[in-house]
């Protein structure tokens, strides 16, 4: 669930103990590392990538899987969506995506539930 600018910005001083601690848009946060995250910063190079290194990255990758329209954000979004739908509390959505508030959280993801809804009204 983390911005670009956040991965971006990943060193090795801000990743302890299998978390990582993102100076976001928001404010500073943890994050808990998945294994897979974990297993890479633990075998690669950290990368010191810019925007449009990242932007021409993912639009290879993206056109290959055949993912015309996705944009990196909605890799964001999925996560949040995903946890929504696990029956997460908005709160605790909130907290792990970085918002400023529950606000912003219930802004970005009442469209999807919604229409998550209209697909079980019969």
């Amino acid at each position: 669930g983390a911005r670009s600018g956040e991965i971006r910005a990943i060193s090795r001083d801000n990743v302890k103990d299998g978390y990582l601690v993102v100076n976001g848009k928001s404010g500073k946060r943890i994050v808990k590392l998945n294994t897979q995250a974990r297993e890479i910063l633990d075998t690669n190079e950290l990368w010191d990538y810019t925007v449009n290194y990242v932007q021409l990255t993912w639009s290879r990758n993206r056109k290959r899987l055949g993912f015309h329209d996705a944009r990196f954000h909605d890799l964001r979004r999925t996560f949040g969506y995903n946890l929504i739908k696990q029956g997460r509390p908005i709160y605790e959505v909130s907290k792990l995506l970085g918002h400023s508030s529950v606000t912003t959280t219930e802004r970005h993801y009442a469209p999807l539930l919604t229409t998550e809804i209209d697909d079980f009204v019969l």
